[in-house]
């Protein structure tokens, strides 16, 4: 169940075993929470290490959805419905990618401290669209391209369950030679798709 919370909804979880027995009498709870509340209050305390902040666009409106990974690391997380977002982190140098539909990619550095969780607001600017005519051939129309599709032919990074899996989605399957040659097929139209 942790795994599963942590890289599908990006929640920490921790199980805490404090006796050998599994159903201990409730008069030995008292005596459990004495000998590790001050453990358990610090425990909580580690929200607060890390990086927050929020997505907006230009106009300042939150960018909900959009995906956000610690550069380097394999889960990715969401902003929620107001662009907010949050990541425990240790004290140290990251960096962080942004991606949202419609709008251009961002990679941003920033410094993690030991006192106090770092604000790292973000804005995101709108998609340029790209050229509609192909150099050599003028009078070709280029396949219309969405800031997706160009975000997709960039470089992106690897989330497990992919970047456009949803928080709380079941896990779409991935990989498989179904899908290689599937890929390989979208690749080839593509190609003679611009080539007449």
């Amino acid at each position: 169940m942790q795994d599963y919370n942590y890289v599908w909804h990006g929640c920490m979880d921790i199980t805490i075993e404090m006796s050998c027995c599994k159903y201990p009498p409730a008069d030995d709870l008292p005596k459990f929470w004495e000998d590790n509340k001050k453990a358990l209050v610090r425990y909580l305390g580690e929200v607060h290490r890390g990086v927050r902040g929020f997505v907006k666009d230009e106009r300042n409106a939150p960018v909900e959805g959009a995906s956000l990974k610690i550069k380097g690391r394999d889960v990715g997380f969401q902003t929620t419905k107001y662009g907010e977002y949050w990541r425990v982190l240790l004290p140290g140098r990251y960096a962080i990618e942004v991606y949202a539909e419609g709008f251009e990619p961002r990679e941003e550095e920033f410094d993690v401290v030991e006192t106090n969780p770092t604000l790292l607001n973000l804005t995101l600017y709108k998609a340029v669209p790209g050229p509609t005519a192909l150099p050599s051939r003028p009078q070709q129309q280029m396949p219309e391209t969405t800031a997706g599709h160009r975000i997709d032919q960039q470089r992106r990074p690897v989330y497990v369950g992919g970047p456009s899996q949803q928080q709380g989605a079941a896990p779409q399957p991935q990989g498989g030679i179904g899908g290689f040659l599937s890929s390989i097929g979208d690749s080839l139209s593509n190609v003679f798709s611009m080539f007449g």
